[in-house]
């Protein structure tokens, strides 16, 4: 029974091992500190999840090793530096590369829908729209990086033509609003 208390109390909890050698929890608990013994992980850091965490490392995502250990990514990353482990450069690589893929995919589905991007990359590039913003920049309009409206002022010709053109790619045209001297 004491051996088997040895060997078994640093990965197994009071109450499993009690349970094993037939004896109530107080019992184990008071052996194990008459002999010193230690438990290997305490804690939300189970011995279940540090073997996880180890065998499934660079294999998979931290979201993924996370998920099938029941802990955040962040613990899985703490395990990891923990234990040492490191990605090789190819793994690093595939593994970002599949999470811009999927990045990307919901970006271009949100826009497909209408609605709002989520994150600042620039998706959809539409060079009908670059090309008109960059006319009504030589024509004399202001145009500020990124956003969809034109402004011109009250003192400048304007060209209707190329405002048509920008209306149709959905580009807005307002008049810049400035103080009077």
């Amino acid at each position: 029974m004491l051996e088997e208390l040895v060997c078994e109390y640093p990965v197994m909890s009071n109450e499993k091992l009690a349970q094993k050698l037939g004896v109530c929890e107080r019992s184990v608990i008071r052996k194990a500190k008459e002999m010193r013994l230690t438990k290997a992980f305490k804690g939300s850091d189970k011995f279940q999840t540090w073997t996880t965490v180890e065998r499934m490392f660079g294999k998979y995502p931290y979201k993924k090793i996370a998920q099938e250990a029941g802990v955040s990514i962040k613990t899985v990353m703490r395990i990891g530096r923990k234990l040492k482990l490191q990605m090789e450069k190819e793994d690093v690589g595939r593994h970002r590369s599949e999470g811009l893929k999927k990045t990307l995919r919901v970006e271009k589905s949100r826009i497909v829908f209408g609605l709002e991007q989520k994150t600042d990359r620039r998706i959809g590039h539409d060079k009908a729209r670059t090309r008109v913003l960059t006319m009504l920049a030589q024509h004399g309009y202001i145009t500020i990086k990124g956003s969809m409206t034109a402004y011109y002022s009250v003192y400048m010709r304007r060209a209707d033509h190329i405002e048509a053109y920008a209306v149709s790619v959905g580009i807005n045209i307002e008049q810049w609003e400035t103080e009077e001297l």
